[in-house]
């Protein structure tokens, strides 16, 4: 599943621009007198189903990028009439005089016919997009967000009273639900993790660039009752790479990427949830 109308949180993208690390959303930190009653907590993954997009945006020509191109063209002949006239010394606004009139139209029509063109030729394009989807619904993105939250947790003394942990329980069984079972365990909680979407999404510029991003909803569940006590969505946007980066070395800048995603979803989630 993928190539459906997205929206991406602007404040993310303008960042990731200006810093080398990625950045995700921050929701609402968990209220306080609801993390009182946390207790013990069983993180539980919602299961390997997700969706996953390849969204280029910038494999376009056709009028748009006509139009883009002539307006680059005609910059670029005034730039070079501007040249010219500066380098002439007293007869600079002569050479300016007759060069804008010649120049200028030739530039539009050059720059018109590159901006027709495809950044990318449509076949490089669809094998990109084959093996990207490919590769993360092959992933299991929901468990690894788990087991880097489990990770994390042991290594901060304030979280050691709800004692987190994952993958010890029996699988439900006769209609019961994941909730049930960890309240036979003695877990009074539940922070059940979903990552919903994985992808890709092009940015416009001189050279075509990607950014991989990510976005996991949770859902904090009272075991005993089976209510939803709190339900919030993370966002992860790395920061934009030329768009053969993320295909180099059979997948390891990307294994890399998925790495750095987790690692920073699961301290914003263990900070809202458990510690601000």
């Amino acid at each position: 599943m993928h190539n459906r109308p997205r929206t991406r949180p602007v404040c993310c993208l303008l960042l990731a621009t200006l810093f080398t690390a990625g950045c995700a959303t921050s929701p609402q930190p968990l209220d306080p007198a609801v993390r009182a009653r946390l207790g013990k907590v069983y993180l539980h993954s919602a299961g390997p189903v997700h969706n996953t997009y390849f969204e280029a945006g910038f494999n376009t020509g056709g009028a748009s990028g006509a139009l883009k191109g002539a307006g680059k063209g005609a910059v670029d002949g005034l730039d070079r009439c501007l040249g010219s006239a500066l380098g002439a010394g007293v007869l600079g606004p002569l050479v300016l005089a007759i060069c804008a009139p010649l120049q200028i139209p030739v530039a539009l029509v050059e720059g018109s016919t590159a901006g027709s063109q495809p950044a990318i030729a449509a076949d490089t394009l669809a094998s990109l997009e084959e093996q990207a989807n490919s590769s993360l619904q092959s992933a299991d993105l929901s468990g690894a967000l788990v087991a880097t939250m489990d990770e994390q947790s042991q290594t901060r003394p304030a979280l050691a009273a709800h004692e987190i942990s994952h993958g010890t329980l029996p699988a439900p069984a006769d209609g019961e639900s994941v909730a049930d079972v960890a309240a036979r365990w003695d877990y009074q909680t539940v922070l059940e993790i979903e990552v919903t979407e994985a992808g890709f999404e092009g940015e416009d510029g001189r050279v075509p660039m990607m950014h991989f991003s990510m976005t996991a909803d949770i859902r904090l569940i009272d075991s005993a009752s089976g209510k939803t006590l709190q339900r919030d969505e993370y966002r992860y946007d790395s920061q934009p790479q030329p768009y053969t980066y993320w295909f180099r070395d059979d997948y390891r800048l990307l294994a890399s990427e998925l790495v750095k995603a987790n690692r920073r979803m699961a301290n914003d989630i263990l900070g809202n949830v458990f510690l601000k």
